[in-house]
């Protein structure tokens, strides 16, 4: 057997692991955290003062039902999870569907940690605008950064994320469905 020919053999044999080890990392398809469709996801969310939780059929974007928040004047109602899935390595954004009744726009605050007890400056903070109707929001994570020093987050530990109001005048509905980390290219209201 010559040289040439061993190496042949020898690439036909581990030049397939080889790929499908680098590929190991990159998710083909969406990872879906939230969809709202069984009641037990209401186990995974943080319940505190001014915000109410409840499924609706009412508007859902995927699937039959979606979450009801009716954000109270008190600090900071929203949406706060339990996250199961803290390694967002691979996945190039977070992808949410926000539907506002109401006819005029909603601000959120969304917060972003990868690590505990994180100040202001070491996590991200950005807004999310619910217009009225259907608002679908997407955030590339070239774009998750902290708000002090612009560190990129660490997306190998993502601590939480959070979706809130500042203290609102008045009571606020809106309705959440298919939180998601996206695989693959982002598109601007997918």
């Amino acid at each position: 057997m010559t040289l040439r020919t061993c190496i042949t053999q020898l690439a036909l044999i581990f030049l397939p692991a080889l790929l499908l080890a680098g590929c190991a990392g990159v998710p083909s398809e969406d990872r879906v955290l939230f969809d709202f469709e069984q009641d037990a996801e209401l186990d995974r969310l943080h319940w505190k003062c001014g915000t109410l939780y409840s499924l609706s059929t009412d508007h859902p974007t995927r699937g039959e039902r979606c979450l009801k928040m009716e954000l109270y004047p008190s600090a900071y109602p929203g949406f706060f999870p339990k996250l199961s899935v803290s390694d967002w390595r691979g996945y190039t954004a977070l992808a949410m569907d926000i539907y506002n009744p109401s006819p005029h726009a909603v601000v959120l605050t969304l917060r972003v940690d990868d690590e505990k007890k994180t100040s202001y400056a070491q996590r991200y903070n950005g807004r999310v605008v619910a217009e009225p109707g259907r608002t679908a929001f997407v955030l590339p994570f070239e774009s998750l950064t902290t708000s002090g020093d612009r560190r990129p987050l660490n997306l190998k530990r993502v601590w939480t994320f959070l979706l809130f109001s500042s203290p609102p005048e008045e009571k606020q509905v809106l309705y959440l469905d298919a939180v998601r980390l996206v695989a693959g290219e982002t598109q601007e209201g997918a």
